[in-house]
């Protein structure tokens, strides 16, 4: 799965979510969150499950996520039902802190998608929205209670406020946060999401945050304006000259055969297997 942009919408807005087909972002997350005040979540609901059974037989859109709301808010049956839709690629589990939270999230799940024989389970992702600390010490817990997590995503503003710090332009603040989320989604095989970058207006700030992000090991970001997309699109994929190299270190490796004791050199960088590897990763990252 291919996620580097993935831009909030919110669900209570009907204009904005008719422009799904129109984003540059990797996938839309229609949200039913913090984007939609207590007095709207009724009528979000409504307009989020119309959009997905008008997306039904859409082609060239981006993938569908929907965010539900947390678990103190006890929302979730509602929010499955409609969410729960053929054009549905995944869910967004926001404030997401212990296993148990993920398990009874997932019971949920099942028991409205049974209900729904047009839709496969297995065909929807979860992405845990990380916010707290709590919820970055036990995501290595969490990414393990269920097959249907396919990522973890960093809620920066919530986790400052749950530190009692700043946001700041730089972000020193999330450095701890974010990596110790790359590594634990790392050493579950699944997506790494770096937090939004609030300030849509400021874009060179978006690209220097973005290139950090994709510096400590991240898949993508967060986006909340599509404006933001095409920035972030460009910082997490691979330009030529890295695509050529990789094409001519895996050649070389695989030419090589055991000639080379396992360590070789292409273009003055020593090659080994883990290099070899990485370059067959971006390579099918292209395809």
């Amino acid at each position: 799965m291919l996620l580097r942009s993935l831009l909030f919408m919110p669900g209570n807005n009907a204009k904005i979510l008719n422009k799904v087909e129109d984003v540059q972002a990797d996938a839309v997350i229609l949200d039913l969150e913090d984007a939609v005040s207590s007095q709207d979540k009724e009528k979000a609901r409504e307009l989020v499950e119309n959009r997905l059974i008008e997306l039904e037989n859409s082609v060239g859109h981006p993938d569908i996520f929907v965010r539900v709301n947390g678990p103190l808010k006890k929302q979730w049956p509602e929010d499955c039902r409609a969410a729960i839709r053929p054009a549905l690629d995944g869910l967004i589990l926001p404030m997401a802190e212990k296993a148990g939270d993920i398990q009874r999230f997932t019971g949920v799940l099942e028991a409205v998608a049974s209900r729904r024989s047009e839709v496969e389970l297995d065909d929807i992702d979860i992405i845990l929205l990380v916010e707290t600390a709590r919820g970055v010490l036990n995501l290595e817990k969490m990414l393990e209670s269920s097959e249907l997590i396919s990522g973890a995503a960093l809620g920066g503003e919530d986790f400052a406020l749950d530190l009692g710090v700043s946001r700041t332009r730089t972000g020193e603040e999330l450095q701890q946060a974010r990596s110790q989320l790359v590594m634990a989604a790392s050493a579950a095989g699944k997506l790494a999401v770096d937090t939004v970058f609030a300030d849509i207006d400021d874009k060179e700030g978006l690209r220097e945050d973005a290139g950090r992000a994709a510096a400590l090991g991240f898949d993508g970001k967060l986006a909340v304006h599509p404006a933001q997309a095409e920035i972030i699109n460009e910082i997490f994929a691979p330009d030529r000259e890295e695509i050529e190299l990789a094409r001519r270190i895996v050649k070389a490796f695989e030419e090589s055969g055991d000639k080379a004791g396992g360590v070789m050199k292409v273009e003055g960088k020593m090659v080994d297997e883990p290099v070899y590897r990485r370059a067959k990763e971006l390579l099918k990252l292209c395809e």
